[in-house]
């Protein structure tokens, strides 16, 4: 197959899977947000349309006409150097496009880059091609946001999109083991000659004590003791930025567990469902990963570490393909899908990392303080996204992504 049909087969097969995404909810529940982190279904559409619209047609297609400026304020992110943009919290009320309008600009977007990939033999403009590619990893990026975002404005209404789709459960469940590594020089970063995200490079290496992993994700049974013990009221397990967050914010649990009668139930995509003691704990903040731990008297492993113990694994596990959309039982030990995984690691730059100037280069550089990576990906993030180098980062009061805790220890 030729690099041009490869390159028209994935952007299809991308575009049409973020609208299958999208489809999983009734279109009233497109155009609302439940706070400023998450955005309407109907602006992440536009808006992984306007990456191709601004980054692909307008730089490389000759005689390419914009259909405006509206669509340049309203879809525009963070690209300062793009131009203008409507502010975040606005996203779900102050887009004046219909649905219809919004799909059309979709439709209009994908025939003409589909028309323009056809008409070349061979890509010849290197950067052209690193682009595209890069928009088809932003647009599933995007597929992942568009699920945690609505299932959070979801959860006010306890709304479900269809009955759960369940794994066959064996009977015989993954017991907590430690794989342990020496103290040594390791090297992380990616190392290929395929698609990564400029913050995954330099390859380089790092000296690390010698240190264990725990080989499972730290379950709901498992975090029930956390709270029964009185763990959130519990002053020296916290950081004090995180105790002055959960006191403020009155939080007793994790995002999405409420009790009633007594008991603990989850709001799930599939609705209300008493809690599954055996799933992995999600939608937990860096600050209640780092208060567990110390419960634990164990820690939250370094990135380069969690990475190092990846290299260990094939990248399998439960992604967006199996259509769960929520985290499931824990089948065999393995390091990807289900969870994101926190790390006590700060995102900041690699030694050696090139941040560009051009609007592009805001793309990952200009976020690199105050957020802290995970690694691993989750139940919606689609498989081939995924990379044992990939960073993700988030900042450590966040929740509404799908995160979860794999603890670490000193040996």
């Amino acid at each position: 197959m030729s690099e041009i049909n490869q390159i028209v087969g994935e952007y299809d097969k991308v575009r049409r899977q973020t609208v299958k995404i999208a489809n999983l909810f009734e279109e009233k529940d497109w155009l609302k947000q439940s706070m400023a982190d998450a955005s309407p279904i109907r602006w992440h559409l536009g808006h992984t349309s306007w990456f191709f619209d601004h980054f692909v047609l307008k730089n490389h297609v000759k005689n390419y006409q914009s259909p405006g400026k509206k669509y340049d304020f309203f879809f525009n992110s963070y690209y300062n150097l793009a131009g203008k943009m409507l502010a975040r919290n606005l996203r779900g009320s102050d887009i004046t496009l219909t649905l219809g309008e919004m799909m059309n600009y979709r439709t209009m977007i994908d025939k003409k880059i589909l028309d323009f990939l056809v008409s070349q033999k061979k890509i010849k403009n290197h950067h052209l091609k690193k682009v595209i590619i890069l928009g088809l990893n932003h647009e599933q990026q995007h597929q992942e946001l568009m699920l945690m975002d609505t299932k959070n404005l979801l959860f006010g209404k306890k709304k479900k999109i269809s009955k759960r789709k369940n794994r066959k459960l064996s009977n015989q469940l993954v017991k907590n083991k430690w794989m342990n590594f020496k103290e040594g020089i390791y090297q992380i970063g990616y190392h290929g000659k395929k698609f990564c995200y400029d913050n995954e490079l330099p390859n380089h290496k790092v000296y690390l004590k010698k240190f264990s992993i725990s080989t499972k994700l730290v379950n709901n049974e498992e975090y029930l003791g956390f709270i029964e013990d009185r763990g959130y009221s519990r002053p020296e397990l916290w950081l004090s930025d995180g105790w002055d967050f959960i006191k403020k914010n009155k939080i007793r649990c994790p995002l999405y567990w409420f009790k009633e009668n007594g008991k603990f139930f989850r709001y799930t995509l599939y609705g209300v469902e008493h809690l599954k003691l055996k799933e992995p704990v999600s939608h937990i903040s860096y600050y209640e990963a780092y208060a567990y731990a110390r419960w634990k008297k164990k820690r939250l492993p370094l990135e380069s570490e969690l990475e190092i113990y990846g290299k260990k694994f094939k990248i399998e596990g439960n992604f967006l393909e199996d259509n769960l959309y929520e985290p499931s039982q824990e089948l065999k030990d393995s390091c990807f899908g289900n969870l994101w995984q926190h790390t006590s690691s700060p995102y900041q730059p690699y030694p050696g990392y090139h941040h560009s100037y051009d609007a592009i280069g805001e793309y990952n550089g200009k976020f690199m303080n105050n957020q802290m990576v995970l690694k691993g990906g989750s139940a919606i993030t689609p498989k081939d996204h995924i990379r044992n180098s990939y960073r993700n980062f988030f900042y450590p009061y966040q929740r509404w992504m799908y995160s979860g805790i794999r603890l670490a220890k000193h040996l």
